[in-house]
């Protein structure tokens, strides 16, 4: 389908531009050809090569010379004045529509929504705003927290809650021993920008496929670097994310911290007070667990995957997660 992208402002260098896992859904889930992007001043139109090399950069009165099939925008308070501009200026009565519907509709094709509905689920490190749209369709979701209070919340309540809603039970155990789960519990195991947050993510990853039944599916989000403190550091390879699997690494680790300190933007991150409070806070990992031990990249989390023996069934990103989605299919190779 012929598009234009009309009004999206800075959620298109975002979503579209720099997202590539997004950008391949709208054209080969979606159908969206994407031909001409609206820009009465064009003053950004270097960053639209990003696209394609076929995408031109167009008043919206020249969009009559591409017979365009479909426009997306972004709603605001000036979004029906820009289905009237379209209308005035088109004669073919186009589709149009907003950017967000188009990425609730992409969440739910990565998260493989149809799969899940009716799910018996549960979350580490929870409840994450990334999965609202989930909680409504499980039958049920427990929940998974280190401590009853953390830096993220009181979880002294044996229910575990998002928004007021009841969703299951709470459980208070490690990531990496869910020791009070039986095996092959849960049809869904999910996880939101928690897993940086474990010493020994492999051993989190196994507990994972012990307690998701086959055929389950594991769903994992964790941070993009680029858009958090983190970005001056390096990805951890596969390689150190094997050793401290093999080590027996656990949540008392700090070795790397001195990394950390090194290349930790802390302009990113005023909340932590300055680099003397944030060693201070980072000796005390233990107890707050904020420290971001690892740095993924999609990559290592595919590798990860693999070894582990899951089928990769869904990769995907947000403007500021990766996202992958795997299948227990079989016992866990390791």
């Amino acid at each position: 389908m012929r598009t234009a992208i009309y009004g999206c402002g800075d959620r298109l260098e975002k979503w579209i531009i720099n997202n590539a896992y997004f950008k391949k859904w709208l054209i080969e889930e979606c159908d969206y050809d994407i031909k001409v992007i609206i820009d009465r001043d064009r003053k950004k139109q270097g960053q639209f090569v990003c696209i394609n090399t076929d995408v031109s950069v167009v008043e919206l009165n020249k969009c009559v010379d591409f017979d365009i099939e479909c426009f997306i925008i972004t709603p605001s308070v000036g979004s029906e004045m820009i289905r009237n501009s379209i209308k005035q200026c088109i004669d073919n009565d186009p589709q149009i529509i907003e950017l967000d519907t188009l990425i609730k509709m992409y969440y739910k094709w990565l998260y493989c929504q149809e799969k899940v509905t009716g799910a018996n689920a549960v979350e580490i490190g929870g409840p994450s705003k990334i999965f609202e749209d989930l909680y409504a369709g499980f039958r049920s979701c427990d929940g998974v927290n280190y401590s009853v209070e953390t830096t993220w919340g009181d979880f002294s309540s044996f229910s575990y809650e998002y928004s007021g809603r009841q969703l299951g039970k709470q459980y208070i155990c490690e990531a990496t021993e869910l020791k009070d789960i039986p095996d092959t519990t849960y049809d869904v195991y999910l996880s939101s920008n928690n897993l940086e947050h474990i010493a020994n993510p492999i051993r989190a990853l196994t507990e994972a496929y012990r307690v998701v039944k086959n055929g389950g599916l594991i769903l994992i989000a964790v941070p993009r670097k680029e858009n958090t403190f983190d970005h001056l550091r390096d990805v951890t390879s596969f390689s150190h994310l094997l050793d401290d699997y093999l080590n027996k690494v656990d949540e008392y680790d700090l070795s790397h911290l001195s990394e950390i300190l090194d290349n930790h933007d802390f302009l990113l991150d005023s909340e932590c007070g300055g680099r003397e409070k944030f060693l201070d806070r980072s000796q005390k990992n233990y107890i707050n667990r904020c420290l971001h031990h690892h740095v993924f990249s999609m990559d290592t989390l595919k590798t990860v995957f693999e070894y582990l023996g899951f089928k990769i069934l869904r990769t995907g990103a947000d403007p500021y997660n990766w996202i992958i989605v795997g299948e227990k299919i079989a016992e866990m190779k390791k």
